[in-house]
């Protein structure tokens, strides 16, 4: 064995000392799409793929998760090529987040040459990292949203696009915020929604920012909710209610 054949030896060696082994996690986590339900999705080893039916509006039925932080999903009702689905998201799980929320965004419009993608946002869904009476604003645009709450507008913010904002109310059941989002527009600020939003203290409660569609609207920008309470939270953690993969 000559002299470069030893050192191409323990560089690989050391390589593979220094490569970080890929840690499997034991996660719960539940899933809401943002635009229409997704049905034909699946997730986990592409040997080894666990259905999941992600609905609009509320939550997915808790998936009990072993396996690394980048959850994979994949299309389903696609065509295999080379015997795999096409992969369609992937959900990095950070570390401090046991529980995640996984918010499905969509890329793009699917169509025959491509397979629907999606941007995921990962939150964390405990009652203590979202608690009662505490909502997120999530923008949902490609654009920042210059955001001002309540009557006087006092409350001010920027929302960077596939991001949120995390607010809290403390003194009544159910506050009506006025909510106006402006984006900027050749250098100059559009006002891109005028309405109103409920946040509840009985509830953590997700608003969503889309963009506006319909061109009869003055608005550029709508707003939709997804509400849960804490019982329900408990309800879906519980044992008989868990998909296990």
């Amino acid at each position: 064995m000559n002299n470069k054949t030893i050192l191409a030896a323990l560089f690989l060696l050391l390589l593979n000392l220094t490569l970080p082994a890929q840690e499997k996690r034991n996660l719960i986590f539940r899933a809401v799409a943002t635009d229409s339900k997704i049905s034909e999705i699946s997730y986990g080893a592409a040997d080894k793929l666990i259905k999941l039916s992600i609905p609009k509006g509320y939550r997915s039925t808790a998936q009990k998760y072993t396996g690394p932080s980048a959850i994979q999903f994949y299309d389903t009702s696609a065509p295999p090529v080379d015997g795999k689905f096409p992969l369609v998201a992937k959900a990095n799980i950070p570390k401090s987040i046991s529980v995640p929320l996984l918010i499905f965004i969509p890329k793009h419009e699917a169509n025959e040459e491509k397979t629907r993608q999606y941007h995921v946002l990962v939150i964390s869904d405990t009652p203590k990292d979202f608690p009662s009476g505490s909502y997120k604003i999530v923008n949902l645009t490609n654009k920042s949203l210059h955001i001002a709450l309540g009557d006087d507008g006092s409350e001010k913010f920027s929302v960077k696009p596939y991001s949120h904002y995390d607010g809290k109310i403390t003194n009544s059941k159910t506050v009506s915020k006025r909510f106006k989002a402006y984006v900027k527009v050749d250098r100059k600020m559009k006002e891109a929604a005028h309405s109103r939003i409920f946040p509840d203290k009985e509830s953590r409660t997700l608003f969503f920012a889309y963009p506006e569609n319909n061109p009869k609207s003055n608005n550029l920008i709508r707003v939709s909710s997804v509400t849960e309470t804490i019982s329900t939270y408990k309800l879906a953690m519980s044992s008989e209610s868990l998909n296990p993969n």
